[in-house]
């Protein structure tokens, strides 16, 4: 979040050329322990995680899924974490290098939470705006945030609770607090069409 500020406030940060960087495959291990510490967001479960080095550190963090989660008609790579320890122009130019080598005629995707920004990233390598997802909401639970699929009225139903109540009733008795995001932007690259959600 720090890291977050000080690049929207233009304060300097370390800064790298990434061509002298060196991309690897690496282990969900490694990407857990960088994306933990470098993610809003944390880690998430991905078919596959990049790693750039500069001088033997890890700087930067691409995970990546080959199943859509939405739409199964055409082949699609999710770009699920994008994270960096320092400012890094060009990273993500080299990440979608590597992914376009070696997933031929695949979609690239990824999307921009608008509670933290716009996704300049994605404009900077060439994706397209596709579209704007309505806002999604997540519950706070006893100082706990949860997504709202942790809590979906078919969970709640079989943790015993009346099937006759909506999930929002139910997380409301429970005393729990719905807190909704901004929506997210989504990108694409090399679609061929537009994909609605």
């Amino acid at each position: 979040v720090l890291n977050m500020i000080k690049h929207r406030l233009g304060i300097a940060q370390s800064r790298i050329h990434t061509r002298k960087c060196i991309l690897k495959v690496i282990d969900s291990s490694t990407a857990k322990l960088f994306l933990n510490n470098n993610h809003v967001n944390g880690f998430a479960r991905s078919s596959g995680h990049l790693g750039l080095y500069f001088n033997n550190t890890l700087v930067s963090v691409l995970s990546y899924a080959t199943r859509h989660r939405f739409k199964t008609d055409h082949n699609i790579i999710e770009i699920v974490r994008l994270a960096f320890s320092c400012n890094a122009p060009g990273a993500l130019g080299k990440f979608i290098k590597y992914l376009q080598n070696n997933f031929i005629g695949y979609d690239i995707i990824s999307y921009a939470d608008l509670r933290y920004g716009v996704g300049n990233v994605y404009i900077q390598n060439n994706f397209v705006l596709s579209h704007m997802t309505s806002p999604g909401y997540w519950y706070l639970l006893k100082g706990v945030l949860y997504h709202r699929l942790s809590w979906t009225k078919q969970r709640l139903v079989k943790l015993g609770y009346p099937s006759e109540k909506t999930e929002q009733t139910i997380m409301a008795e429970m005393g729990a607090l719905r807190i909704y995001d901004c929506g997210h932007y989504c990108y694409n690259l090399n679609y061929t069409k537009t994909e609605n959600k």
